[in-house]
């Protein structure tokens, strides 16, 4: 099954993209094991192309092995378009 990429806008100015992995109702984190720090965003406009159209050639993303974000830190998150960040 198809799960979405979400850009993830974090406390601190961390920004990911990343699959989400469900979480239980009682986490304190949310958690990905498909998850990259976007280092430069290589837009001209902004998050909401990346996440209209995914990354840009100018897009910089250092990839992260399974990441957990505290729920209390996240600013907000966009769904990305259906497919457009698939490798």
């Amino acid at each position: 099954m198809f799960k979405p990429t979400h850009i993830v806008v974090v406390e601190s100015g961390w920004v990911f993209a990343a699959v989400l992995n469900a979480p239980s109702a009682a986490a304190t984190h949310i958690s990905s094991s498909d998850c990259a720090v976007i280092r430069s965003w290589g837009t001209t406009n902004g998050l909401g192309q990346l996440a209209l159209k995914g990354p840009t050639k100018e897009t910089v993303l250092d990839m992260c092995n399974i990441t957990h974000i505290p729920k209390a830190k996240v600013l907000f998150t966009m769904e990305c378009a259906p497919l457009v960040w698939i490798k």
